[in-house]
């Protein structure tokens, strides 16, 4: 029971597990955005839906509208989440980039006795979290 507890508090699961909680709650916002976007283009075309759009060859119909309502669905989702968070965080790195390249950062390692943080530099203990004897 021990080694599941330390595996279920482990960084990365824990991180996982954000990620999956947050990436829901943002379908939802992106869902939102697809659908007025969607309505938009019925106040445009006409349909908000080209399911219904067929091709009759003799007595069979072909329907291909399905296929062009998933298509025009797949850009919009590919746009919203292009423009809200690709770009975004394009911009961002590019201005924090050469602010989080003049600083050092610290390198936690996980040790027997606890958490010690180095400099970056290997053998140097930052002085803020030295053991103290």
């Amino acid at each position: 029971m021990q080694g599941f507890k330390k595996f279920l508090l482990q960084g990365n699961v824990v991180e996982l597990a954000v990620a999956v909680i947050i990436a829901g709650a943002f379908g939802k916002v992106v869902d939102a955005v697809v659908k007025f976007l969607m309505d938009i283009i019925a106040l445009v075309g006409g349909a908000p839906s080209f399911d219904s759009l067929s091709l009759a060859i003799g007595d069979n119909q072909l329907y291909y509208g399905p296929v062009i309502t998933a298509v025009v669905g797949f850009v919009i989702l590919a746009a919203v989440i292009y423009f809200m968070i690709v770009k975004p965080y394009e911009t961002a790195r590019a201005h924090l980039a050469p602010l989080l390249a003049s600083r050092p950062i610290g390198l936690t390692l996980q040790v027997d006795e606890g958490p010690e943080v180095f400099d970056g530099k290997f053998g140097n203990l930052h002085p803020l979290f030295q053991k103290k004897d």
